[in-house]
Parts: structure tokens; sequence; C-alpha cells
């Protein structure tokens, strides 16, 4: 009996669905299936200079000549030590930020005021999904991410992040 091409494309699919690293949750947003966050959230973070009713975002400008659009990052951080990565291609709006779609969830540390991030975010190389962490210092109304690490890749930057804010933010992280 001969096997036909339809059977090994089912076959490779079957073994690339069971092979993903994730869950799809509501948004487009991704999760762990076994999660492996090395950072571990502890206690309230209401008194530690955060502010949770803002983003800290960053305007990314493309090289001059550059067909590419100026792009915008923000974290939103919630006291029990969890958080949101999204990209925009313009500034967040109160609606962006209360909208989870296509964001990389994870969780922060915070000790004194040095915050470490990880959020779990597509690792284009291995074709998978990986966990990202950053380094980073808040101070005053901006955090400076220092450094960011994923796999065994580590990124020395210096990108500052400033506050927005929006007044009362209401919707709650689901992970």
């Amino acid at each position: 009996m001969r096997t036909t091409p339809t059977v090994y494309v089912v076959a490779v699919l079957v073994v690339l669905i069971g092979c993903r690293t994730d869950v799809k949750l509501s948004d487009h947003r991704h999760f762990p299936k076994m999660p492996n966050f090395t950072v571990h959230p502890h206690g309230d973070y209401k008194a530690s200079g955060i502010d949770f009713n803002a983003v800290y975002y960053n305007r990314h400008d493309p090289p001059t000549n550059s067909n590419l659009v100026a792009s915008y990052n923000y974290f939103r951080f919630w006291p029990d030590g969890k958080v949101i990565v999204r990209a925009l291609d313009h500034l967040p709006t109160k609606t962006d930020v209360e909208d989870f779609t296509r964001g990389y969830i994870g969780y922060y540390l915070i000790t004194n005021r040095t915050i470490v991030t990880e959020v779990f975010i597509p690792n284009t190389a291995t074709f998978r999904w990986d966990y990202c962490r950053g380094y980073a210092v808040l101070t005053n109304d901006e955090i400076v991410e220092l450094r960011q690490e994923m796999g065994r890749q580590t990124l020395e930057t210096n990108v500052r992040y400033r506050n927005l804010s929006f007044g009362e933010l209401v919707r709650q992280p689901d992970w």
C-alpha cells in the first residue's frame, strides 16, 4: 500500500501542532503550556513608585530615508506583579491600553528601583515561543531599560520609557 502525499502533510501538521509551546488566549495572546518563568513577583507593588494608571512608552523612529514608520512600544504594570508589553503604530490611547490584543504577557519583579520583566514572546530564530527578560531602573516618571536577554543572547540597551497617564485604568490581567 502506498502512502499519499496528503498523509505526509497531515502527519507533519500533527507533529508541528504537538510541538507548540503555547496556548492561545483571547485577543490573540499566547501563554506557555507549561509556564517556566524565572521572574516570580512577591508582594504588592503599590508603594513601588510605578504608576498603575499609566503606561510607560517609547517611540522608535526608523532610520533616515527608511520606508518604515515610527512605532511605539509600551509596558503596562499591575500591583500584583503582572505586565503586558505591546507595540503600536501610534501613541497609545486609553482605548489601546485597555485592549490586550497581541500583547506579550508576563511578570515583573521590583526591588528598590530595579525592575526585572519577563514576557512570553516568539523567538523566530528557533521557530518557537520563548521568554524575554528585561532589566531596567525606575527613575521619577521614566523607566530606563538597560538590557534584554532572550535565549542565550543579551542585548545592551539604554531605552527610555516615558510615563503616559490615563486616569483610572480598569481592565485587569487574566493570566
